[in-house]
């Protein structure tokens, strides 16, 4: 079944934002798209001035040595970061539940920050040289080697210490980003040992 996406306003209050809703190996119903609406609209409902636009991708694997076949993915994109959320489950509904809990935790945290006039919450671990060896080389080895999915996304400029609490928003352990000190693109990561690095352009 082909991708199918769906584009719509969702007006709450005085916010208003753009949400796409995509999906692959599914058929987008008028129920599953309601059902998202309703979930992302509670989850965002008082947070509605910080959200530029939201972005729902729902897939189905086909695929019988998978346990979790069904998918939801959530980026929401604010004033300064974004914040992304990812489930796999036996149920869509239940992965597009789950996604909506941690967009509103997320969101929380987030407004927490822009609202705290001293945002110093902390020492942020020092950053160390990114690591010489290739991580995960078995598990690129096993990957498919072409291409099966592109994002584009904006990316204004920030500082490192922004992106490192855009990282936190994230479900994932690395966070790409264009760097306001250098205009260079940069990628911030979570560190097994512990800590964060930077990857940045050989000069």
């Amino acid at each position: 079944m082909k991708k199918v996406a769906v584009e719509e306003e969702q007006e709450m209050g005085r916010g208003v934002y753009s949400t796409k809703i995509s999906g692959n190996n599914l058929e987008l119903t008028e129920s599953i798209r309601e059902y998202v609406n309703e979930k992302m609209d509670h989850a965002t409902s008082h947070f509605k001035n910080y959200i530029t636009s939201v972005d729902i991708h729902l897939s189905i694997t086909k695929n019988p040595k998978v346990h979790y076949t069904h998918t939801a993915q959530a980026t929401v994109f604010c004033s300064g970061a974004v914040i992304r959320a990812e489930e796999r489950t036996e149920n869509l509904y239940a992965s597009i539940d789950a996604i909506a809990d941690k967009v509103e935790r997320s969101l929380t945290k987030y407004k927490e920050r822009k609202q705290d006039k001293h945002p110093n919450h902390g020492a942020r671990p020092q950053f160390v040289e990114p690591p010489t060896e290739k991580p995960a080389a078995a598990a690129k080895a096993a990957s498919p080697s072409r291409i099966v999915k592109k994002k584009e996304f904006p990316m204004p400029p920030m500082s490192v210490e922004d992106a490192l609490e855009c990282l936190d928003f994230l479900d994932h352990d690395f966070y790409v980003f264009r760097n306001s000190a250098s205009g260079e693109i940069n990628v911030v990561y979570e560190r097994i040992e512990g800590g964060y690095g930077i990857i940045e352009p050989e000069k």
